[in-house]
């Protein structure tokens, strides 16, 4: 697993120090999954009190953009039809489908 946080950010989580794989598995945040790239859970209630001018606000809104378009790109198809989230395409005759989009 890749981390894409903090103080050992681009590192494998098994290359980090022991005391530093001990905290992030106490952190109620914090959950592994297997053979995936981890990038920390993130709410808007981290949010609160950002005047709009931090990094550390501006970052996690930056995150809180890119996953709210992945949710609309999972929802929609190419062609602007609404989909089911597990499939590719909205439909027999798709115009996304038949590479007229």
């Amino acid at each position: 697993m890749i981390l894409t946080f903090g103080k050992f950010k681009g590192r494998r989580l098994e290359e980090t120090p022991q005391w530093y794989q001990n905290w992030l598995n106490k952190q109620d945040w914090f959950t592994m999954e297997r053979g995936a790239v981890y990038t920390p859970r993130i709410s808007h209630k981290q949010l609160n009190g950002w005047d709009g001018y931090g990094r550390k606000g501006e970052a996690i809104y930056e995150q809180l953009f890119e996953k709210e378009m992945e949710e609309e790109n999972r929802m929609y198809c190419d062609c602007g039809n609404q989909k089911d989230p597990k499939e590719k395409f909205c439909g027999y005759g798709c115009r996304a489908e038949l590479g007229l989009c």
